[in-house]
């Protein structure tokens, strides 16, 4: 998942669409989420990091990322055509919220 370059997020997780003027507020998990993405980590490695700093199993990681890449898409703030989905490593681990995008 790759957000549009012209997006802006704060480091709270509020999200800005100059092109637009929306702006959306990401629960704290989804802000850590584009932060790290936003600083060159990759999907894998963001994973790998969530699992390992929360108590979340990989299934219901992938089930949020996958919920928050479709918001992010819907809202058009993803470049398109980059929908590849990082494998959720099996690795267990203190307590994940789903990502959310509130407009």
């Amino acid at each position: 998942m790759t957000l549009k370059p012209t997006i802006a997020v704060s480091d709270d997780g509020l999200l800005f669409n100059p092109a637009t003027g929306d702006s959306f507020s990401a629960n704290p998990l989804a802000a850590v989420i584009l932060r790290a993405l936003r600083a060159g980590q990759t999907p894998a490695a963001v994973r790998a990091d969530l699992l390992a700093r929360y108590d979340v199993t990989p299934a219901r990681l992938a089930a949020d990322w996958d919920d928050l890449t479709a918001q992010l898409r819907s809202f058009g703030l993803l470049l398109p055509g980059d929908d590849a989905a990082a494998p959720v490593p099996d690795v267990a681990p203190a307590v994940a919220h789903e990502p959310v995008l509130v407009n």
